[in-house]
């Protein structure tokens, strides 16, 4: 395993649960995505300031050229590891990216998905109300300085817009940044677990 995701803290058990591994001929980070005990793709999470900047979540091309992609729109990553959960709770909380869930599931939670990002599709949808999902907690990353800048205008609409759209179906709850962190382009998990509590003890309920 590269250190860069033991350091972040996430755990060994998690690690190899999700089958995480380490490309070395490219110096990236590979994360297998499942859907029904199918391998569908393999995405990576590049660790080169070059590489980067062509995207730090991508699908993995190995040095045949052969991309291991597949529609992010349609699927969740965590799925298969935390669906059995989500039924149960009948809570799903969404996030954006693969590490986040990783991170929760150190933590102890396993109703996280991610969704390659930050929109949401009919697909997924579709996805949670196949679980029984009731409720859900958006968690997505926090991309703004502060309350008085243009950018907490465009995260505000943005997550206005998710919650438009999940609404008709789901009893939706807002989780982010509000306890006034210096906390830019953070998600739920790059904050220390008890700061997560106070965030998540805060959060809004948005019907």
């Amino acid at each position: 395993f590269h250190k860069e995701w033991i350091d972040y803290g996430i755990s060994i058990d998690t690690l190899k649960k999700f089958d995480i591994g380490f490309y070395s001929m490219r110096n990236q980070i590979t994360i297998p995505v499942y859907y029904e005990n199918d391998l569908i793709g393999i995405r990576i999470r590049a660790l080169e300031q070059n590489d980067i900047e062509r995207g730090k979540y991508r699908p993995l091309q190995d040095l045949n050229k052969t991309i291991y992609q597949f529609p992010t729109n349609q699927f969740f990553y965590g799925w298969n590891e935390n669906k059995d959960q989500i039924k149960k709770c009948k809570t799903a909380w969404i996030v954006e990216a693969e590490k986040t869930v990783l991170k929760f599931d150190t933590w102890g939670c396993h109703k996280c998905l991610a969704v390659f990002g930050s929109k949401i599709s009919k697909e997924h949808i579709n996805k949670l109300l196949q679980l029984g999902v009731e409720t859900v907690v958006l968690m997505m990353d926090s991309d703004f300085h502060s309350k008085k800048d243009e950018e907490y205008k465009m995260f505000i609409e943005k997550i206005n817009k998710l919650i438009n759209k999940l609404k008709p179906y789901f009893k939706v709850e807002l989780c982010y940044n509000n306890i006034n962190a210096d906390a830019y382009k953070f998600s739920p998990t790059d904050y220390t677990l008890e700061d997560f509590k106070k965030i998540y003890k805060k959060r809004i309920v948005c019907n």
